[in-house]
C-alpha cells in the first residue's frame, strides 16, 4: 500500500477559498499521510472528507474521526450544518465538497490517472467480462495493464476484492496510484451507473469509453430506465474522451452513435449488422467455445476462442474494438483470441472431467440470465438446468421477469441469492409469479440444498448453470456477510454425484 505525506495547505490551496488564507498558513506545518471518507476507518494523521450521503452524514462524525487520529478535517458546507465546538483539530468548511474530492485525492496521490491510458466500460451486462478481456489482450502483448470492476483490481492473476464495481473518488486514485507504481501503462475499468451518476469519475479522462448493452437494472436508485440510461451516456460526455466502441445491436447504442461530440472516433461493433465496423459471420459453437469470422472494414480473419456463449463473443468484440483504438492490428489481436480465459465467474466451467457440465455466471438481471441460457442452449445437447435467486434490497420489479427468463431452461429451480434484509421466502414469492404453468420448477431456500438438488438430479450429459453470485465468497443475511461461494458448493455436490 502506497504511503504519501502531503501538506494539508498544498491539497487545500483553492479547495477552501474564499476562506481566510490565514487559516491555511495555520496549517501550513501540518501534514497529512492519508484520505478517509469513512469515519470508521481513520488512521492517525489523516484528512476526513465529511459529506452527507444517502443513508448517512458524514459530518456526524467529526469528534469520532478526530478521537481515531484525524489530523484534519473538510466538511461540506451544505444546509445549517455547524462544527462541534469541542473539535480541537483544524476544520474547513467546503461548498460542493463532493465534486471536489477527486481532485484533493488525484493531488494527494500524484495525478496516478495522468500516467495511464484509460478505457472505461459501462453497460448493464457484460461490464467484467469486457474490462477483464481487454486487460488479458493487453497482457499477451507484454503491455502492463490493470483491471478494475466488481470482480476486483490488478495485474494479471494478482486481484484484490473491490467493495464496490467503481470505489470513490479517494479509492479510485488509491488504486490508480498502486498500479502505477506495479508498472501499469493501461488502466482498463468498470464504470457504474451510479458512479457516473454521483460523479465518481468525474475528472478521469478516458481515452476510450466501450458501452455494451442496456437493459432493466438499479431501478430501486435510478427510478425509471430513461435516467438509468442518462447516466450511463454520461461516460460518453467526457471532454478528453478520443475513441468510443459501442454495440449497436443494442437500441440505446444505436442512439448513442447519433449523439457522440464531434471529434470523438466512433468504433460500431455487431454480432448480426455488416454494416458495423466489427462483426463476425459464420460462427460455430461447441461445447469447447467458439469459431468463426471476425471482420474489420476490408480485413477478415477466422478466429477460435474458448469463451462460451453468444453474448461472450460480443463481448469479445468489445475488446478488441477498444485495443483497435490504441493502434492494434486486427491481424495480431486474432491468434490471442484463443488463450483468453472468462471472468471469474462469469459462464465459468467448474469441473471438465464431470458427466455433466456445470457452470457458476453472475447473470442477475433478466437480460443476463436470458442470454446465459440462450448461449447455453447452443452448447448443450442434453438438458438444461438453472439455478437462481433474486437479492434483497434491489429493484423488485425484475424477481417475476427473471423467473420468465429461467423458463428458457429445462428444468428450472429457484432459491436464494443475497436477501440482505428481506425475508428469503417472501422474495422467492416473488419470484415464482413469473413462472409458467408448464415450467419444470423446484423451491429450495436454501442455496446449497438448491445446487447440490440440480446436481444430483441432472442426467449425464446435462448443463447445469447456478447463477446470480458470480465470483462472490459470501452470502448477505440481514447485513452480515456469511461464508458462501458456489464454485466450492458445486464442488461438494460433484463429489457427492460421482459416489452415487
Amino acid at each position: 500500500m502506497i504511503v504519501n505525506t502531503v501538506s494539508l495547505s498544498e491539497l487545500l490551496v483553492d479547495i477552501v477559498a474564499p476562506q481566510p488564507l490565514e487559516q491555511l498558513e495555520a496549517v501550513k506545518p501540518l501534514r497529512v499521510t492519508g484520505l478517509c471518507l469513512d469515519s470508521r476507518r481513520v488512521n492517525p494523521n489523516d484528512l476526513f472528507v465529511a459529506i452527507p450521503g444517502a443513508d448517512v452524514d458524514g459530518r456526524d462524525y467529526l469528534v469520532q474521526a478526530e478521537a481515531s487520529g484525524a489530523s484534519a478535517v473538510l466538511v461540506d458546507s451544505s444546509g445549517a450544518f455547524k462544527i462541534p465546538k469541542e473539535l480541537r483539530i483544524p476544520a474547513f468548511y467546503v461548498g460542493d465538497l463532493s465534486s471536489k474530492v477527486l481532485t484533493i485525492a488525484a493531488r494527494f496521490y500524484a495525478q496516478p490517472f495522468s500516467a495511464l491510458r484509460v478505457v472505461g466500460v459501462t453497460g448493464t451486462n457484460g461490464k467484467t467480462s469486457c474490462s477483464q478481456l481487454i486487460a488479458q489482450l493487453y497482457t499477451l502483448l507484454d503491455c502492463r495493464c490493470g483491471v478494475l470492476g466488481t470482480a476486483g483490481w490488478g495485474i494479471g492473476e494478482a486481484i484484490n476484492e473491490s467493495t464496490h464495481t467503481t470505489p470513490d473518488p479517494i479509492g479510485l486514485q488509491a488504486i490508480a496510484a498502486e498500479l502505477v507504481a506495479d508498472g501499469a501503462h493501461r488502466l482498463s475499468m468498470e464504470v457504474s451507473s451510479h458512479a457516473l451518476d454521483q460523479g465518481r469519475v468525474d475528472g478521469i479522462d478516458f481515452e476510450t469509453a466501450v458501452f455494451t448493452n442496456l437493459s432493466r437494472d438499479h431501478l430501486d436508485y435510478h427510478g425509471d430506465m430513461a435516467s438509468y440510461a442518462a447516466a450511463k451516456r454520461r461516460l460518453f460526455l467526457g471532454r478528453q474522451l478520443r475513441n468510443a466502441v459501442i454495440n449497436i445491436d443494442d437500441d440505446e447504442g444505436r442512439k448513442l452513435v447519433g449523439h457522440m461530440a464531434e471529434g470523438v472516433t466512433v468504433l460500431t461493433y455487431s454480432l448480426f449488422d455488416q454494416s458495423a465496423d466489427l462483426y463476425v459471420t459464420a460462427l460455430n459453437y461447441s461445447s469447447r467455445g467458439v469459431d468463426g469470422v471476425i471482420h474489420y472494414r476490408n480485413e477478415d480473419y477466422r478466429f477460435s476462442s474458448p469463451l462460451l456463449g453468444e453474448f461472450n463473443v460480443s463481448n469479445l468484440l468489445a475488446a478488441a474494438g477498444a485495443l483497435l483504438t490504441d493502434g492494434i492490428t486486427l491481424a495480431v489481436l486474432v491468434p490471442l483470441f484463443a488463450q483468453l480465459k472468462p471472468a471469474r465467474g462469469r459462464l465459468q466451467v467448474v469441473d471438465d472431467e464431470s458427466d455433466i457440465s456445470v457452470l457458476v455466471d453472475y447473470a442477475h438481471t433478466p437480460d443476463a440470465l436470458e442470454q446465459v441460457l440462450k448461449s447455453l442452449r447452443k452448447h448443450t445437447q442434453a438438458s438444461l438446468w438453472v439455478v437462481f435467486g433474486c437479492g434483497g434490497d434491489r429493484d423488485n420489479g425484475k424477481r417475476p421477469l427473471m423467473a420468465q427468463a429461467a423458463c428458457l431452461a429445462d428444468h428450472v429451480v429457484v432459491t436464494s441469492d443475497n436477501p440482505r434484509t428481506e425475508s428469503p421466502e417472501e422474495i422467492i414469492e416473488q419470484v415464482v409469479t413469473g413462472l409458467l404453468d408448464n415450467s419444470d420448477a423446484a423451491v429450495i431456500v436454501d442455496r446449497a440444498a438448491a445446487i447440490e438438488f440440480a446436481v444430483t438430479n441432472a442426467k449425464p450429459g446435462d448443463c447445469v448453470v447456478v447463477a446470480g453470485k458470480g465470483h462472490e465468497t459470501y452470502q448477505d443475511i440481514m447485513g452480515v456477510k456469511h461464508p458462501f461461494s458456489d464454485f466450492d458448493k458445486l464442488a461438494t455436490a460433484l463429489q457427492g454425484r460421482s459416489r452415487l
